[in-house]
């Protein structure tokens, strides 16, 4: 770190160094929005689905924020997103749409997710964001798991921890700061942490063989930061969550690990935290732990609470101001490493211009992930064939700028066959839903049936939409467009594919499966067993270790 720096954390008040360890949200769509929270004079602010328009509009409010900081006369800032990919990508409209994770865990080749972290991180440096919260570090060992699933690379650690090192480098190189989240795994849950609080019995030698190799991979790759997990493992610490446990962040992750980056707390208003203690109390507890960055992401109120329980106890003597400004000091060293304080920083990349070469990566990931589950000879199927499509209309992503951007699956299979009749049910479809796609099923010669449930509810009511469709005695084809979990309740139709994303272009993928245009080349990156059901049924093999 640079003298100058040194010698401003040294002036910096008890406010100032608490103002350092925060990463905080704000309502509205542009800079003026941010003028209170930016007066807490913050390490970083998080943008949320809330603040997003599109790439244009992200791009202006980064740069007006960081000239807002700058005219306050504070820090430059950390601008930190959840630019995954897949289901969660903050930024949509005018960025590329890239499949998640495990899709790209079912194409198999790191080299191909580290291409796609390059492409990630450039367009998002492009739009100001300067740090993204990915990759997810998680290993899905629980087919159950509410939040985390196709988000994850897959259940194989091994795997797991190859494209998680994959996806760091990727990151690094387009200049911007890699997470791996959630330390020390969030995969075995079945509770979401917005939700509630999910307590994990898992002993630590099974931690050690499954929840960790991805973050040991994560910390060799050079990652710049983890974030916390509001989850409890009494294996480690019985009273805490890993996000106020120092026996998991101090001990497991500092000393243990090696890691020496940038700890962040995940957003410390979710249920799992907020329910269960003040303001003051979560905030010094992660700080005890030893969390650098604390995400305090929705309530202004909460916010100024923490800076002021920080500050209140680094002016008591309770909470060492040596504590406060090592934190202080990782966070400034990566402003610096970042360029956010060189006089003239390059100009932005772009991102136009990227995204030609960028749509045709995610086709090439897209095309690499389907994966034939099974397929009982009904694939492919010829061009005379008179298809009914029946999926659910979902938006795979906020996308503000076009509402109407669901998968769309009945117009790219009529450009592969004589007609399709083409049935949309809501998320969560009811009876008449059901009737209307029976209904239209008697025109057809073969079903393909799509589903894409986010939640638990979605899901089911999918399933049992597609069930009474298979009591047609009609060949069915069944689309897994979000979690491969789906087919295993599936298994009497005639095949199964798993596509990982409802995207258009993972569409156009399993449309090119389906007719016979490409092979389907994916291999399933969760145990066949959640997906195909028991042994001796067709399925997908895992990936080679």
């Amino acid at each position: 770190m640079r003298p100058e720096l040194f010698h401003r954390l040294e002036r910096m008040t008890p406010e100032e160094l608490a103002g350092q360890m925060l990463i905080l949200g704000f309502p509205g769509q542009k800079a003026e929005a941010a003028a209170k929270v930016l007066a807490l004079k913050p390490a970083g602010v998080s943008l949320l689905p809330r603040n997003l328009v599109d790439a244009r509009q992200t791009a202006a409010l980064t740069g007006a924020l960081q000239a807002a900081a700058a005219e306050a006369g504070a820090e430059p800032l950390l601008i930190g997103a959840d630019q995954e990919g897949g289901a969660i990508t903050a930024v949509a409209d005018g960025t590329t749409l890239f499949p998640g994770a495990m899709a790209l865990g079912a194409a198999g080749k790191p080299e191909l997710t580290e291409e796609v972290a390059l492409a990630q991180g450039r367009e998002a440096a492009a739009m100001g964001i300067n740090l993204n919260y990915a990759p997810v570090a998680d290993v899905n060992s629980n087919p159950r798991n509410p939040i985390i699933g196709v988000r994850s690379f897959g259940d194989d650690p091994v795997e797991v921890a190859r494209h998680v090192a994959a996806a760091v480098r990727g990151y690094r190189t387009a200049g911007i700061l890699a997470t791996a989240k959630h330390f020390p795994g969030h995969g075995a849950a079945e509770i979401d942490t917005h939700l509630g609080l999910p307590v994990l019995p898992v002993e630590m030698e099974t931690m050690v063989h499954r929840e960790l190799p991805p973050f040991r991979a994560a910390i060799a790759a050079g990652v710049d930061a983890v974030m916390t997990a509001h989850i409890v493992f009494p294996a480690l610490d019985r009273l805490h969550p890993a996000t106020l446990s120092a026996a998991i962040l101090a001990g497991l992750l500092r000393q243990e690990l090696g890691f020496n980056g940038l700890i962040l707390t995940d957003c410390l208003e979710m249920e799992a935290i907020s329910s269960r203690y003040e303001p003051e109390e979560y905030a010094l507890a992660a700080v005890e732990a030893g969390a650098d960055l604390l995400l305090v992401s929705h309530t202004y109120e909460r916010q100024v609470a923490v800076r002021d329980a920080i500050a209140a106890a680094v002016r008591r003597g309770t909470l060492a101001r040596e504590r406060v400004a090592a934190s202080v000091a990782r966070v400034l060293s990566v402003k610096e490493r970042l360029g956010l304080y060189d006089a003239l920083r390059p100009s932005r990349a772009d991102l136009e211009g990227m995204l030609a070469a960028h749509g045709a990566l995610a086709e090439r990931v897209a095309r690499a992930a389907v994966t034939e589950v099974w397929n009982d000879g009904i694939l492919p199927l010829a061009a005379e064939t008179t298809v009914v499509a029946v999926w659910p209309e979902i938006a795979p992503r906020p996308r503000v700028g076009d509402p109407a951007a669901v998968s769309p699956l009945g117009r790219v299979l009529a450009g592969y066959c004589r007609r399709v009749i083409e049935i949309r049910f809501p998320a969560v479809p009811g009876v008449e839903d059901t009737k209307k796609a029976l209904f239209a099923a008697a025109a057809g010669d073969v079903i393909v049936a799509a589903t894409a449930g986010a939640r638990p509810e979605q899901t089911d009511a999918q399933i049992e939409l597609v069930r009474a469709l298979l009591e047609l005695g009609k060949p069915v084809i069944v689309l897994a467009l979000r979690t491969p979990y789906d087919l295993r309740r599936l298994r009497g139709a005639s095949a199964g594919l798993a596509v990982y994303d409802p995207g258009a272009v993972a569409v156009r993928a399993a449309a090119e499966v389906i007719f016979g245009r490409r092979p389907a080349s994916g291999r399933l990156p969760v145990a066949a067993e959640y997906v195909a059901g028991g042994p001796g049924e067709k399925a997908g093999t895992r990936p080679s270790l």
